[in-house]
């Protein structure tokens, strides 16, 4: 199988930053996504599956950018756009199973406040939380997320249980890692509402025709 044209490797001269721009095509379909979740009705349960799958596929273009940009070497830019989507399943699967467990867990437990932030664990990855404790948990739930892609790719099988193995094996790297990680979507979230609503604000109201 040989990659597809956006996903060739860098070229030695090449601005690497700007590969990391690969992503937004799908970030920008998550969004758009989110925005029928947010309405409601029939279309809003398949539109949160396809969201996720866009913030996996721009997280899968992130991590491989990441790697090259230290050297590293990474099969991912050989999966095809099938490929990217069954180990979008494989992966999102069992993490979607505990995050809606968590969910259910704290809203009857009474922690309904809570219990929002660990549900949009995995979306908060690419789109701001609401609470300094689920920016922390998005970067823990990209971190699991993470894990069982690096298994994969070894061709092991991207499973919960290997990730949690893998993070106790290297907790002192990773912890650190998810703590500056966690920091910098703390620090940078004032930043994104004052743009965000800006933007917003700056759109103007509709007027009514003159008759």
């Amino acid at each position: 199988m040989t990659p597809r044209i956006s996903q060739q490797p860098a070229r030695p001269g090449a601005f690497r930053p700007a590969l990391l721009l690969e992503t937004v095509p799908w970030l920008m379909l998550a969004a758009a996504l989110r925005i029928v979740v947010y309405n409601g009705g029939i279309a809003a349960f398949p539109a949160e599956i396809g969201a996720n799958a866009a913030i996996f596929i721009a997280l899968l273009l992130c991590a491989r950018r990441m790697i090259e940009f230290t050297s590293g070497t990474t099969q991912l830019g050989y999966l095809s756009l099938h490929d990217q989507l069954v180990l979008a399943y494989r992966v999102l699967h069992p993490v979607g199973l505990v995050i809606v467990g968590l969910y259910i867990g704290l809203s009857l437990m009474g922690a309904r406040t809570l219990a929002p932030s660990f549900y949009f664990g995995f979306d908060g990855i690419a789109f701001d939380q609401t609470s300094n404790l689920g920016r922390l948990w998005s970067t823990v739930v990209a971190t699991v997320v993470l894990l069982m892609v690096v298994r994969y790719e070894h061709g092991q099988r991207p499973s919960m249980l290997g990730a949690v193995r893998e993070f106790t094996a290297r907790w002192k790297y990773l912890v650190a890692g998810i703590a500056v990680a966690a920091l910098f979507q703390i620090v940078l979230s004032p930043v994104q509402g004052y743009v965000r609503w800006g933007s917003i604000s700056s759109i103007p109201a509709p007027t009514r025709p003159r008759r």
